[in-house]
């Protein structure tokens, strides 16, 4: 009677504990995301850094400089006028507030500033198999003998310099375009390998 007492007694205390652990088991942990991934932002400011760094490196030196955004619309605005303002600066001008205190006014309007999304694939893709009688299907997983995704962030942005005092043009500036990368490889069961031209404190 005491061992079989005993046996209960061990059989109740391990349940409980399986049970414990099952308990446990079934938490979920809630994540939240944005809308923009953290790649795809430093892609597109990226691209928008290295079409600013198209800006000519001395018309605008030593002048007093009004940056005017007023036709410029896109993605990630106040980063990149803040952009172009930092890329003035840099080329020694001094920037001013009005356009009446200007020696010259740089009209900045926006082209293209997104992402592209390109993926190539050899091998079978995810396909779906319906179960017979089950009313079900299910979804066979991709078989890449080789396989890329590459993410592509692209700008454009138009500068027109004019006096800042007749309105009159003072050069003519080829659109500036900037380009970014990240790429990821697969081979047979090896991947995905990253391949990206973001500056070294972005990847």
């Amino acid at each position: 009677m005491g061992m079989g007492r005993g046996i209960c007694r061990g059989g109740i205390v391990l349940g409980g504990g399986l049970l414990g652990l099952l308990l446990a088991g079934c938490g979920t942990v809630r994540e939240t995301l944005p809308a923009r991934s953290a790649m795809e932002q430093l892609l597109v400011s990226t691209a928008a850094d290295r079409a600013v760094a198209g800006l000519p490196p001395t018309l605008f030196q030593g002048k007093a400089v009004f940056l005017d955004t007023t036709n410029l619309d896109c993605t990630d605005k106040a980063y990149v006028i803040q952009r172009m303002r930092v890329g003035l600066r840099q080329q020694g001008s001094r920037l001013v507030d009005a356009k009446d205190q200007a020696e010259l006014i740089l009209e900045a309007g926006s082209g293209a500033l997104s992402l592209n999304k390109r993926e190539m694939l050899l091998g079978l893709p995810a396909l779906p198999l319906p179960i017979p009688y089950a009313g079900e299907t299910l979804r066979l997983p991709e078989l890449p003998l080789w396989k890329i995704i590459t993410y592509r962030g692209r700008a454009k942005f138009l500068f027109s310099p004019v006096d800042g005092k007749t309105g009159q043009p003072l050069a003519d500036i080829p659109p500036c375009f900037g380009d970014s990368r990240e790429s990821y490889w697969w081979c047979l069961i090896v991947g995905p390998i990253k391949s990206s031209d973001l500056p070294e404190g972005a990847k």
